[in-house]
């Protein structure tokens, strides 16, 4: 008797109990910053960034954390969103029912409301190594997959009527957790800017002489350090081709993003080519350091020919604030310091002159000298008068001229012209200041030229 009072006893302690929280990592925390792509069922696609709220509302009987939305592109939400975590289970509530979202606890082989079924189940590490998490693959019964990271998520979340697919994790201090197998966001960046193929010019100027050129590229073999693969910063400083030498940063490139490291340090975020208007990067060693906010974005015209990504970024110092132009694949169009250096200012700064991709100027300021075979023809071209106020008239050797294309000195194209007869060109329209006159010839040769119109 006393033996099946104790079974029974046992029983109803184990029934009880509570089931318990397998997780590490919560996803419904105010400390968490979801990036998502946004899709429409009709269509039209956004972005949007979204945390929870620290404070908790009691719906039917439980309590839940708000989504919170902190920028949006192309849509607003039109309801409140309400999200629970418990026992490694995430629930959201919406139209006045509570929905199981995951299920963090499940092992291999367990079932997700029924259709979906574990298949891979392993720890990874994140964050650079700092934290290890949960991640799940599923499989439905229809053969589709779906992917996710304990207290990250990845299934796409289904608000009213939009789409919401994971595209990055961030913490509150903004240090950014992404993985490869979560890219569903598409980037906008279609250039390479970590590449052998790219050379860039600097001049360090001095307060006497004329200062002196410096070059950078990139080592054609990659070094594995940790787990990622990064490329060598190259430096030729002597104008010659056999004078490349390794230095102690390395450099990698992800969706739009670059970082450095130097040797064994803490890696660092260079620029992200990739961020939308009203997007705000911090200079990673301190929040005190400066932020850099997008204010602007516009698609220009390369003198390559090729189409990037334009990005204004105002830079904010304690009250001081400074315009920044980043061009994606090329850098910062006066120097090449991206955020690293946040809020610090050397004196004198060195000046960035021009990209070379493949031995192509891409970007010039005017003052491009290329480290290895000269891309420009030189000819007894002239534009006169210059300075001008109305018209910039090619004088010389003009029979092999085939277009000339105007840009303003931070890349963007002001006017593109086939040349036949006419070879004088109004500019009475355009702004004072410096611009950029590219001629091209017949066979596909460059020359660069500067005017100024008053």
């Amino acid at each position: 008797m006393k033996a099946i009072q104790g079974l029974i006893l046992t029983f109803l302690i184990m029934c009880n109990v509570k089931a318990q929280d397998c997780t590490t990592h919560k996803f419904v925390d105010a400390d968490n910053i979801l990036k998502y792509s946004t899709t429409y069922f009709i269509g039209a696609v956004g972005s949007a960034k979204v945390t929870f709220s620290k404070d908790s509302f009691l719906l039917n009987e439980r309590y839940y954390k708000k989504l919170i939305v902190l920028d949006y592109e192309v849509y607003q939400l039109i309801e409140d969103y309400y999200f629970r975590e418990e026992n490694g289970k995430v629930y959201i509530f919406q139209n006045g029912m509570e929905i199981l979202l995951y299920d963090f606890c499940l092992n291999l082989g367990d079932y997700f409301n029924s259709n979906w079924k574990v298949i891979v189940k392993k720890t990874i590490s994140t964050d650079g190594g700092a934290t290890t998490r949960n991640q799940f693959v599923l499989q439905h019964n229809s053969g589709q997959i779906q992917v996710w990271i304990e207290g990250i998520g990845g299934v796409p979340l289904v608000l009213s009527n939009l789409n919401l697919i994971l595209c990055e994790y961030y913490t509150k201090d903004h240090s950014q957790i992404y993985y490869e197998i979560l890219g569903n966001c598409a980037s906008p960046v279609k250039t390479i800017h970590v590449s052998d193929k790219n050379i860039w010019h600097l001049t360090v100027p001095q307060w006497v002489s004329a200062g002196y050129d410096y070059w950078l590229s990139f080592s054609k073999d990659s070094f594995l350090l940790g787990k990622r693969y990064y490329r060598k910063l190259m430096r030729n400083e002597n104008n010659n081709s056999a004078e490349w030498k390794e230095t102690n940063y390395y450099y990698r490139e992800h969706l739009g993003r670059i970082f450095r490291k130097y040797k064994d340090d803490k890696e660092k975020l260079s620029y992200n080519y990739a961020a939308a208007v009203g997007d705000t990067l911090y200079n990673t060693d301190s929040w005190t350091n400066g932020s850099f906010i997008v204010s602007d974005i516009e698609n220009i015209i390369m003198q390559d020919g090729t189409t990037r990504r334009k990005l204004t970024v105002k830079r904010r110092c304690s009250s001081n604030e400074k315009s920044l132009t980043w061009i994606e694949g090329v850098g910062e169009t006066r120097s090449q310091d991206g955020i690293e250096l946040g809020c610090i200012v050397y004196d004198p700064e060195t000046q960035f002159n021009c990209l070379l991709t493949n031995n192509k100027i891409v970007y010039s300021n005017g003052f491009c000298i290329s480290s290895t075979e000269p891309t420009d023809f030189q000819t007894n071209i002239t534009l006169q008068p210059n300075p001008t106020t109305n018209n910039i008239n090619i004088i010389g050797d003009v029979q092999n001229i085939k277009s000339i294309q105007i840009s303003d000195v931070s890349g963007r194209l002001i006017l593109l012209k086939e040349i036949q007869y006419d070879l004088s060109i109004n500019v009475s329209s355009l702004a004072s200041g410096v611009y950029i006159c590219r001629i091209q010839s017949i066979n596909g040769k460059i020359q660069t030229m500067k005017f100024v119109k008053q």
